[in-house]
């Protein structure tokens, strides 16, 4: 015999009622759980190097006017701890990279030399990194560094450069001031988490480069970066 619900007693349609709700309540914490647990593997993915390791490697360009003391730096990330790579979309270049850095006009002083020994003292600055999800940097043009994603803007303190007969040295610790969440290969991550804190170590080639519009004489170089804190919060 067919039959519909209004037709079963009030304690069989109590029971189902309760059942589908059951089976609702038994999906919800499944999605839950779900979404729970995936995002403690996306957190894992993106844990931060520990205060002191290595946090990063780079490779830039400077460029000076030796006419007013002034200078600007620009260029790319070959490791970011935290984000697995390849941090590129092709071959690893200055074109390829999705994660740029350039800092503003700098204003530098020279001091006496010492010796055979040459000191440059720049002036507190910023520093700003960013993500480009269609990367075509060049290093003759400096917008090509600075026009994906704004994600992380740092204060650059006060720094010496040491001019050597074979090259030059510089070391700084560019401290986090805003910074904005930003997807990558299917992952979420914010700078205040991973780069919150950081020193550059650069070796910097005294052979010149092309220069640029503005700043006539170029210099190469490369570097990493420690860890200076670790937070593990965004």
């Amino acid at each position: 015999m067919e039959h519909n619900d209004a037709e079963l007693p009030r304690c069989e349609r109590t029971n189902g009622e309760v059942r589908k709700k059951k089976i609702r309540a038994i999906v919800c914490v499944a999605v839950a759980l779900g979404t729970f647990f995936g995002g403690l593997l996306s957190a894992a993915v993106a844990r931060p190097a520990p205060a002191g390791a290595v946090a990063c490697y780079f490779v830039a360009r400077g460029y000076i006017n030796p006419n007013n003391g002034t200078s600007i730096t620009y260029g790319y990330f070959t490791v970011i701890s935290g984000i697995p790579g390849p941090l590129f979309s092709g071959a690893p270049s200055e074109n390829t990279a999705f994660f740029t850095i350039r800092t503003d006009v700098l204003q530098g002083t020279m001091l006496p030399t010492n010796g055979d020994v040459g000191i440059i003292l720049w002036a507190p600055s910023s520093v700003s990194i960013y993500f480009n999800p269609a990367p075509a940097g060049d290093w003759s043009d400096p917008d090509t560094f600075s026009s994906g994603i704004l994600i992380g803007r740092y204060q650059l303190p006060e720094q010496e450069f040491l001019q050597l007969p074979a090259f030059t040295r510089a070391v700084g610790t560019p401290t986090l001031t805003s910074s904005r969440n930003f997807s990558f290969n299917g992952n979420t991550y914010n700078l205040r988490s991973l780069l919150p804190a950081w020193t550059y170590d650069d070796t910097i080639s005294n052979a010149p480069v092309p220069g640029i519009s503005g700043f006539p004489d170029g210099i190469a170089y490369g570097g990493d970066c420690l860890a200076v804190a670790s937070t593990g919060q965004d």
